[in-house]
């Protein structure tokens, strides 16, 4: 009988081990990928938004807001230039899958993209460049843009953030706009275009 009975228990515990391996290997997956949006900041959506899709592509109206930027020192043209044109290699890197509208005002805009000074700090407490508020569930949110006194940052920056509010998270890889700390080599690699075209796929 005592037999039997440890007998039964090592297979008991072969089968914990089996079922705590799988769930181990199950939460394995890419270090960006992000089900749900984490990011600094995070507000929930109203009900009554809607999702504007175009031949299998997901369009999203974005404002750019310059009056925020006048009387900013390092604010210019060729900042919102650079907005523009992050907007334009996100579309890009996705395929077209994910397409960015202009629109004129804030009040019918999915996504604002405001330029501050006044950012000392993050929503978390440490020194920030950029910061994203996401409204959870829709590629929907707000971009603060921070000062920088190499141009190639502001389009960094800003990739940086959208990939946020389309839901990325921080890469490990430095060479990643994705990367925690930004530098002019960055952008976006195969793997983030990758993950932001299944994040987007799921509207489309």
């Amino acid at each position: 009988m005592p037999k039997k009975c440890s007998t039964g228990i090592l297979f008991m515990f072969t089968i914990f081990l089996i079922l705590f391996a799988s769930l181990i290997w199950a939460f394995r997956g890419s270090n960006n990928l992000n089900k749900p949006v984490q990011t600094t900041s995070t507000t929930a959506v109203p009900t009554t938004t809607t999702i504007s899709t175009k031949n299998n592509s997901l369009t999203r109206e974005a404002y750019l807001d310059v009056k925020s930027g006048e009387g900013l020192l390092w604010f210019t043209n060729e900042t919102i230039s650079d907005v523009r044109t992050s907007m334009r290699i996100w579309e890009e890197k996705t395929n077209y899958m994910l397409k960015f509208e202009e629109v004129k005002g804030e009040p019918v805009a999915d996504i604002v993209i405001k330029f501050t000074d006044s950012f000392n700090t993050s929503s978390t407490g440490t020194k920030t460049t950029g910061e994203a508020y996401i409204y959870l569930g829709q590629i929907r949110g707000k971009v603060y843009i921070l000062p920088s006194s190499i141009s190639c940052r502001n389009q960094v920056r800003t990739i940086h953030e959208l990939g946020h509010i389309i839901g990325l998270n921080h890469s490990a890889n430095y060479n990643s706009a994705m990367h925690p700390t930004e530098s002019c080599v960055q952008n976006i690699t195969d793997q983030d275009a990758a993950d932001a075209i299944q994040l987007i796929s799921q509207f489309v």
